[in-house]
């Protein structure tokens, strides 16, 4: 039995068990019959089981809330099912829809493009990230500013999410509240090619098939471009790198520069010469960098070692001194 066919029956024998639903006195709660409760619940576990990881949060919150024959428990179980269904549907469509536009299901260019997922309550938060991406040239998607009157919203949506490389789902209570971002999210978690950048605005994490991914806990008043850093060198690293660069030399104070450089030490391993040099080159032309005593004794010395010879005299000379002095 194929997927669609399977979990459309388990919701269709839930929805029978709860049209034989009984109430055994008066203002007790309302019951369904135990041997057909125990055989649809066997039947829902096992499907799960062989389509979801054990840590999954719709597998473990179908074994904590559905365990007895409580005709609540049923409804929990058929809403989990359903919101599984949802999300598959969404991810068949896009392939769909992709199989016909894009015979390689690759983006239309080389270019990074990210889609942002939220709730209308927090387009504020989504306006924020989305200005922080045009900042350092990622250009994204917003539906309710860039959906046109004249536009076929759901098909804009899903040509707008097989455009993309980057998903950015804002996670929030409002998130959860709504079926379209449960199926956005939903339809990203099927493309391969696709990088998810959670941000949880209110200690939401990621579900479903996304579940796997680690969220980023964000202050929707106060988060900055280093917040999606992590997921950006996830998508492509040289990107990042060259963001995190861009980052030092605009470091405003010794402190503020330590905090910077220490964004990159991760990638330097990842990082090419040509970008090392410009690191370097970066260093040497601010002074809130080459003079912060842990850039100066720390950060700075294995790069001038490993990469000086790339330097052009002058720079290579004046960080080789800076530097003998701190």
């Amino acid at each position: 039995m194929r997927f669609e066919d399977r979990i459309n029956h388990l919701i269709h024998e839930g929805e029978k068990l709860l049209e034989s639903k009984y109430q055994p006195a008066f203002n007790a709660p309302f019951f369904v019959k135990k041997s057909n409760f125990l055989s649809w619940h066997a039947q829902a576990t096992s499907f799960l089981e062989n389509i979801l990881s054990p840590d999954n949060t719709y597998f473990v919150s179908f074994k904590s809330n559905v365990r007895s024959q409580f005709a609540t428990d049923v409804e929990t179980g058929i809403q989990l099912l359903q919101t599984i269904a949802n999300e598959y549907q969404a991810g068949r469509l896009l392939l769909e829809s992709q199989s016909n536009d894009s015979p390689n299901n690759e983006p239309n260019d080389a270019h990074t493009h990210a889609f942002i997922s939220y709730k209308i309550e927090d387009k504020y938060v989504a306006r924020r990230i989305k200005d922080i991406l045009a900042k350092i040239g990622i250009e994204s998607f917003l539906a309710h500013e860039d959906i046109k009157v004249s536009d076929e919203w759901r098909l804009r949506i899903l040509s707008e999410i097989g455009r993309a490389n980057l998903f950015i789902p804002l996670l929030s209570e409002n998130f959860y509240n709504s079926t379209w971002c449960i199926q956005e999210l939903g339809i990203a978690s099927f493309r391969k090619e696709m990088t998810v950048i959670p941000l949880s605005i209110d200690e939401n994490i990621p579900q479903g098939f996304s579940s796997n991914i680690q969220s980023t806990r964000i202050d929707p008043e106060s988060f900055t471009l280093t917040d999606l850093l992590p997921g950006i060198a996830k998508h492509d690293v040289a990107l990042a790198i060259d963001i995190m660069i861009e980052i030092i030399a605009s470091s405003r104070s010794f402190r503020e520069a330590e905090a910077n450089f220490r964004l990159i030490l991760p990638y330097l391993n990842q990082a090419s010469d040509d970008q090392i040099k410009l690191l370097l080159e970066k260093v040497a032309d601010n002074g809130q960098v080459h003079q912060a005593a842990q850039c100066a004794n720390e950060y700075i010395p294995p790069l001038l070692e490993s990469h000086g010879h790339l330097l052009d005299n002058d720079t290579r000379s004046f960080l080789t001194e800076t530097l003998g002095k701190s």
